[in-house]
């Protein structure tokens, strides 16, 4: 558990740094770019990063999963992970262009081709760094794993100020500094993991290869469907309503987002940590006690975010944006949820069952879609919040149940607070970093 508690605590603050360099890009480029343009924006790096969901096969837990159960040498797996980025990116790139020139007009009338057509540069840089990225989670050093996704925004960051504050350019200037920082980003993980795996092996792979896609494939369709659920809103707003609408409710998306911090760093942690142990007993007792912790902490953030959103989007956006708080507040119940059940979802996958987290992820977005269709055209952009809340809601829900069956724990046991939390709580603040005494174990530990 110390060393849980060390590794997750280090990868929070490396999510509060991204946090903090994103906020301060996404600003810039919100008031310089105004909410129209920031729409654009918001659908032009919507087309890649989609291609990149579909196209990446689930490689990235797949190398976690694999490297953490110890199933293949380092270096196979990081020569296996730049074949497959190569044909992937290949893959990807056609499947976009294909998408601009047959599909623009159905999927985004209010785009320009020409900016279309440079993020599609994102997919090899994307592709490339998540693939490499993803052997240093599994040998869970996340010195590397952290520092990679803290330069990539730092270096999102310089070049947008650069581009758009001083060159006065436009989405040409925020497209081109996003792909120059992934671009950066992906030369130097490169570097440092070699140093890690001591080189690279590119014969041999296809053990590995095969491996990684009968698991990843598995865990795919489930990436896919949340995805799809995080973002299928903004199509369908563009789609019913304008570019404008889709600025006001993807500003509200960020920030509402920026809540999921302490779960996506507890989650990195505990995958590769899960997937370790063979004691199912202490998987049983240590994943309740990281769920409660992630429901009360994002349920204070939550309520806190709620009290301030009017206030918060004035500040950091302007009055402008206002339209953007009743989608936050709506937003904030499922943060909440999925939030929780990203834990539930990280352990199942460490167990070898990632099918039954894709069966819950179809679910949700077939939830998801429904609800939009019905909602934006009555409510606008708080009808598109409102059909996600309920989307996420249905997927803790069903989580919970699935994990039942599995775990033997029941619902309550995720959820709701134990006496004995608060000692945890407060000996993981006094001991963090740093060894507990001698015989002063009072955590479910995997260690």
């Amino acid at each position: 558990m110390r060393r849980f508690l060390l590794d997750s605590s280090v990868t929070l603050g490396s999510q509060i740094l991204r946090l903090v360099f994103g906020l301060v890009t996404s600003i810039i480029i919100a008031r310089i770019l105004g909410p129209e343009g920031r729409g654009v924006y918001a659908l032009c790096i919507l087309l890649p990063f989609i291609i990149v969901t579909f196209a990446n096969l689930g490689i990235v837990p797949a190398t976690a999963y694999l490297l953490a159960s110890r199933r293949f040498s380092p270096r196979l797996v990081l020569g296996g992970n730049i074949i497959l980025s190569a044909g992937f990116s290949l893959v990807g790139m056609a499947a976009g262009y294909l998408v601009v020139l047959q599909f623009r007009s159905l999927f985004f009338p209010s785009v320009s081709e020409e900016y279309l057509f440079l993020s599609l540069l994102l997919i090899p840089a994307h592709i490339f760094f998540r693939h490499i990225q993803a052997v240093s989670l599994g040998l869970q050093n996340f010195r590397y794993f952290n520092l990679s996704a803290v330069v990539s925004a730092f270096l999102f960051l310089g070049f947008t100020g650069i581009a758009l504050i001083f060159f006065r350019m436009d989405i040409w200037g925020a497209l081109t500094a996003n792909l120059l920082a992934w671009l950066i980003s992906s030369i130097l993980i490169f570097r440092w993991t070699g140093r890690l795996t001591g080189g690279m092996s590119l014969r041999r792979n296809g053990p590995y290869m095969r491996s990684a896609l009968r698991y990843g494939i598995q865990v795919h369709l489930g990436n896919l469907f949340i995805f799809l659920s995080y973002r299928v809103d903004l199509l369908l707003i563009n789609w019913y309503l304008d570019p404008a609408a889709v600025g006001y409710y993807a500003i509200g998306v960020v920030l509402v987002e920026q809540l999921w911090l302490v779960s996506s760093a507890v989650s990195l942690v505990l995958f590769p940590r899960l997937a370790a142990s063979a004691d199912v007993k202490k998987k049983n007792a240590f994943t309740p006690v990281i769920a409660r912790a992630v429901f009360l902490i994002t349920l204070a953030a939550a309520l806190i975010l709620f009290g301030v959103s009017n206030l918060l989007v004035t500040i950091l956006y302007s009055d402008q944006y206002l339209p953007a708080v009743r989608p936050i507040q709506l937003l904030l119940p499922g943060i909440i949820a999925l939030s929780v059940y990203r834990v539930i979802a990280n352990d199942i996958a460490a167990r070898g069952q990632p099918l039954i987290n894709t069966c819950t992820a179809l679910v949700a977005l077939v939830v998801n879609i429904v609800l939009n269709l019905i909602w934006i055209p009555l409510y606008g952009i708080s009808g598109a919040a409102l059909a996600s809340t309920i989307s996420y809601g249905s997927t803790l829900i069903i989580g919970l149940m699935l994990y039942r069956r599995i775990s033997g724990n029941p619902w309550t046991v995720m959820l709701i607070p134990r006496r004995e939390d608060w000692s945890r709580y407060r000996s993981a603040l006094i001991h963090l970093g740093r060894y507990l005494p001698p015989g002063k174990k009072d955590y479910p530990d995997l260690d």
